[in-house]
């Protein structure tokens, strides 16, 4: 079950009334744009959310064979906003203290997620109404952010592994200190 704040709420409303709107205009298909982190089982809201937006979107009477739900996955490339921003910023670092560093990803660019995204609207798979689009080889988070840094400054990078109970307790230990700015 997934609890939702009102802005979650509004996005799922969204979501399927952008899709009725489409189908009410004349289009044969409307494809979604999710992440490869959505299941009812994902280790953060982002995930879960979008996992009920999919499935919500499934359940509409007319989906089948018109609705499909694109599982990205981690997106590199193009202009440095957003999560790329983040990476690109992450790996301009020579020394990098980081927790999750074995999580695997698939990266992808977004030049390619723009081309599966076309083909999905003009030739979708059939009895599919979910494709996951990513990189054909999953690898450890820290290997990307390696090669990121690699390819983009010629540079190797040093990852420090933080175990999570660390930095958890550094992230508690700066809300008790009164000059920190909070994160809300």
């Amino acid at each position: 079950v997934v609890e939702l704040t009102r802005g979650d709420a509004v996005g799922m409303t969204g979501a399927q009334v952008l899709a009725d709107t489409a189908r009410g205009g004349g289009l044969s298909r409307f494809v979604f744009a999710s992440t490869t982190s959505a299941r009812a089982e994902a280790r953060n809201t982002y995930g879960k959310i979008k996992y009920a937006i999919e499935e919500r979107l499934n359940a509409l009477p007319w989906s089948e064979g018109r609705i499909f739900c694109a599982r990205i996955g981690l997106v590199y490339g193009g202009p440095e906003q957003a999560q790329f921003g983040l990476m690109a910023k992450l790996a301009s670092l020579p020394v990098l203290p980081m927790i999750g560093l074995r999580r695997e990803v698939q990266p992808i660019h977004v030049d390619e997620v723009a081309e599966a995204l076309v083909t999905l609207v003009v030739d979708p798979p059939a009895g599919r109404q979910t494709v996951v689009i990513a990189g054909p080889q999953p690898m450890r988070f820290g290997a990307w952010l390696r090669l990121l840094r690699r390819a983009r400054h010629g540079r190797r990078m040093l990852l420090v592994p933080v175990p999570i109970w660390l930095a958890l307790a550094g992230c508690d230990l700066s809300r008790r200190i009164p000059f920190l700015p909070t994160v809300e």
